[in-house]
């Protein structure tokens, strides 16, 4: 059964480089737009001073993730002209692949991956069926099947 996998990577902004690095956030978004259409959602956080950047990346599966990374080096070198790699983090279970070039890269840069992979399943509660207070969320685990349910109200 496939499931999403959220890709985080964080980083510090090189002195005088976030403009640059703005400039090609957006070279990069409109080209993952057109070539990558199996990732989901591309998002970019910046801190107030502008000295540390993250990106969020989200799959629908592990072979989503895979054609992400697919001639990642480039896009990877031209980021690190402008970063310093912080740390990375994947939620989901990601490819024996994809695994092992994040691990590869943590190593390289001296800074943590940490992995969490999915076992359970959590949604609110009104999304399978379930009512919850006005006042409160209720989550409820739920199987793969009641997931089908989610976002039809």
């Amino acid at each position: 059964m496939s499931e999403p996998v959220v890709f985080i990577s964080h980083f510090t902004v090189k002195e005088g480089k976030l403009d640059d690095l703005k400039r090609l956030a957006g070279e990069v978004e409109r080209s993952l737009r057109d070539d990558k259409p199996g990732t989901l959602a591309w998002l970019v956080y910046v801190d107030a001073d502008g000295t540390k950047v993250s990106f969020v990346h989200c799959f629908p599966d592990a072979d989503a993730m895979d054609l992400h990374f697919e001639g990642s080096d480039e896009r990877t070198a031209a980021v690190y002209e402008f970063v310093e790699p912080a740390g990375f983090e994947i939620y989901g279970r990601p490819s024996d692949q994809a695994l092992e070039t994040m691990q590869q890269a943590a190593a390289g840069s001296g800074v943590s991956l940490t992995v969490l992979p999915r076992t359970r399943r959590w949604v609110p509660a009104h999304a399978v069926g379930l009512s919850a207070s006005p006042h409160s969320l209720t989550f409820a685990a739920t199987s793969a099947a009641d997931l089908g349910r989610c976002g039809s109200s």
